[in-house]
């Protein structure tokens, strides 16, 4: 865990995005938009073995 630790100096300044009123830190603002690249892919990405069209399943009948 130390080693983790060491990989990353936290005993910088940080540094900060700012438009207008808006400000965030730049780590926030990373760990955002991996946030939302992750939801994009899990919106547009196709299940495993979801090739099957809604209703064909086996013994679906239309009765």
């Amino acid at each position: 865990m130390a080693f983790l630790a060491s990989l990353i100096n936290l005993d910088g300044r940080p540094h900060y995005v700012q438009s207008g009123w808006f400000q965030i830190s730049l780590a926030n603002l990373i760990v955002v938009l991996v946030m939302v690249a992750i939801f994009a892919l899990a919106v547009t990405l196709k299940f495993p073995g979801d090739d099957e069209p809604i209703g064909s399943e086996e013994g679906a009948s239309d009765e």
